[in-house]
């Protein structure tokens, strides 16, 4: 199966997501921020990054201009618990969103979509 970028500060989550991505046979880096999702970028990047919105430092909206800039071109699913996180999807050009608390299965559809059509 293809690689996943899994970005998100809250330590906890990183783990239960990249846990249940492998148990699905996915390739998994976890990062807990932006500089760190950055660097590990620079590399190769993944089928699919799978992104928190709130992070400190370099936010995960950031994160998404720094790919634009650099002519990354993976898709990006966004997720959050803001209300406005399918805006922010829109507005970033994200490939999709998962507003948290989200269905499990719907995150594994979503990035199965967007891995194959990458």
């Amino acid at each position: 199966m293809s690689r996943i970028l899994i970005v998100d500060d809250d330590a906890g989550v990183l783990r239960l997501l990249a846990s249940l991505f492998e148990d699905e046979g996915w390739d998994v880096d976890a990062a807990s921020g932006g500089t760190q999702a950055l660097q590990m970028l620079e590399s190769a990047p993944p089928a699919v990054i799978l992104l928190d919105l709130m992070m400190p430092g370099i936010s995960g909206e950031e994160l998404i201009g720094e790919l634009h800039s650099r002519g990354l071109e993976v898709p990006v699913v966004v997720m959050s618990a803001r209300q406005n996180v399918a805006e922010v999807a829109e507005v970033t050009r994200a490939a999709g969103y998962l507003a948290k608390p989200f269905d499990i299965e719907d995150a594994l559809t979503m990035v199965s979509q967007y891995a194959q059509s990458a």
